[in-house]
């Protein structure tokens, strides 16, 4: 499922762009008009929530709920209501796009793959497979999982782990764990080049 609270247009187009054949498996795409937002404030920039009490409402039937669901947001805002269930991720700056414009330019003349691209998302990876072998993902998040601290019996309390990319080690872990998902399923690691499929 995508919630995203841009407008319905601009989510359709980055679905398709993110998922160009698999996007009509999706569960839902949600966009800005589901976020109970007062229709003064629609075309406004204004902080949102995202209540996944409502998708749980919605798939009812697929029995989803705090034990299974991650929510992937670059604000902590959004996920303020299950706080536990949300996974943030940094946002995506365009200090960081140039810097991997720049590797992507240094890397075509050089003729070999570089590293030195963003690894947000090969880190999902590697959490992702994380997450998909808890019973309870509130409960991995809020013993430490994400960070590879659990606890037997209280929530682990470090606000520094909500930045979890910018903790070298951890972010290194979850790197390595998304190249072994990847090399388990004979995926190469390519770098997104737009309009190259």
């Amino acid at each position: 499922m995508v919630w995203s609270s841009a407008q319905p247009k601009n989510v359709f187009d980055m679905v398709k762009t993110c998922f160009p054949t698999s996007h009509p498996s999706l569960l839902r795409v949600w966009a800005r008009d589901r976020m109970s937002l007062p229709p003064e404030q629609y075309r406004q920039k204004v902080s949102t929530v995202k209540n996944l009490e409502k998708v749980w409402f919605e798939l009812r039937s697929l029995r989803h709920s705090l034990y299974s669901t991650l929510l992937m947001d670059d604000s902590a805002d959004k996920a303020k209501l299950q706080p536990y269930n949300h996974l943030i991720v940094p946002e995506y700056q365009e200090s960081i796009r140039n810097v991997d414009l720049e590797v992507l330019r240094c890397e075509s003349k050089v003729g070999r793959a570089n590293e030195d691209y963003d690894d947000t998302l090969l880190c999902v990876i590697g959490i992702l497979e994380a997450v998909k072998q808890q019973q309870n993902v509130a409960n991995w998040i809020r013993k430490g999982g994400l960070v590879l601290e659990e606890t037997q019996d209280t929530p682990f309390r470090d606000s520094n782990t909500q930045n979890w990319w910018q903790i070298p080690e951890i972010k290194k872990h979850w790197r390595q764990e998304g190249l072994l998902v990847l090399d388990k399923l004979q995926i190469q690691l390519q770098p997104f080049r737009h309009g190259r499929r």
